[in-house]
């Protein structure tokens, strides 16, 4: 229950037990028809449905959200993307609040749970290079495709955290037809196998010169596994059998910035004060100028978290994409600076 989303296994001893139990004769035989799966309903005039989209031999699990018919149809598509290892729901609920939300003011989302996420099939112990792998950004382009023949939709709006910002910021890089993309706190924009540990000998050499940190330790308010954690990956870093990685960036982001200028994507980053990649790319001069017309960066306080858990960061966060799609839907193809988020 504690573990990491992305590195939680499913006790599939105990579910054996738990079905067997259940598969038991035991007293009176009851003959009930089971009931039809409902793959529709409806949500205070909205629609959502199960969407099955196939990548090679196996399945990922979608729910497909939809305006009232009623509704003006929308141009878009909004794909919200799994934050790492969290399923569809999005972080929080988050994606579910805004897909609803969305749907009812006219534009359509589907919550994708890539292979081996959440209800899509393949292995559920993906490690943090299998996030980083190629196959994971050629299901989100299955996905657009799949979307494009059965629904007809062209233009995509592309949400995700973590993982999934990096799949949707090279979704954006690679079609035109990703009109926005809103990336909350990505961990890295191309893969690099050193990173982890390199951000963590960082975080130990800064500690070090810190006796705040030593009184910490002192008092046990760095516990005991947190050190040994710390130190496993300062020495083991990440596995390099990992053949299919997405390549590795180029001297800076310029190069970037000028895809997403030439597709005219709008493209929104979100991050919490202290996420590593922000620092990094502060250091490197690779953050987009603040008079980009089509990249821009928003800072929150560090107290909102990775995830954004706490109810008030939430709100920032859905704040901010609600901004987007609000201004996608009136037809502005530049970023306008709104109010600052704080």
């Amino acid at each position: 229950m504690m573990a990491v989303p992305h590195e939680a296994l499913p006790p599939a001893a105990t579910a054996g037990v738990i079905a067997d139990f259940l598969r038991n004769d035991r007293g009176e035989k009851r003959h009930h028809p089971a009931p039809p799966l409902v793959a529709t309903a409806s949500i205070d005039g909205i629609a959502e449905s199960v969407c099955i989209i196939r990548y090679s031999s196996e399945s990922m699990f979608g729910v497909l959200t939809e305006p009232a018919p009623e509704t003006d149809p929308s141009p878009y598509l909004v794909l919200l993307l799994n934050a790492g290892g969290v399923r569809h729901i999005g972080p929080n609920r988050m994606w579910a609040d805004v897909a609803r939300r969305w749907a009812a003011a006219g534009i359509p989302s589907l919550r994708l749970d890539l292979c081996g996420i959440g209800e899509s099939d393949g292995a559920h112990n993906l490690d943090i290079p299998d996030l980083y792998h190629e196959q994971m950004i050629e299901q989100v382009e299955s996905a657009m495709q799949a979307i494009r023949s059965r629904l007809g939709f062209h233009q995509f709006v592309m949400v995700g955290l973590c993982a999934g910002a990096f799949w949707g910021f090279h979704a954006a890089l690679r079609s035109r037809e990703v009109r926005a993309a809103i990336l909350l706190n990505p961990r890295l924009l191309c893969w690099d196998p050193e990173a982890d540990r390199r951000r963590t000998l960082q975080r130990v050499a800064r500690g070090l010169l810190n006796p705040e940190d030593w009184m910490r330790v002192v008092r046990g308010g760095i516990q005991r596994e947190d050190l040994r954690r710390a130190v496993r990956t300062v020495l083991r870093g990440f596995p390099s059998n990992h053949s299919r990685q997405v390549p590795t960036k180029p001297d800076t982001l310029d190069q970037a910035w000028r895809v997403i200028r030439d597709h005219r994507t709008r493209l929104s980053f979100l991050f919490t004060e202290g996420e590593p990649l922000l620092g990094e790319m502060e250091e490197q001069g690779q953050l987009p100028a603040e008079t980009d017309p089509f990249v821009q960066s928003i800072r929150i306080g560090s107290h909102a978290g990775h995830t954004f858990r706490p109810q008030w960061a939430q709100k920032l966060a859905q704040e901010v994409i609600d901004r987007e799609l609000a201004a996608l839907r009136s037809g502005a193809s530049e970023l306008v600076s709104g109010p600052p988020i704080r």
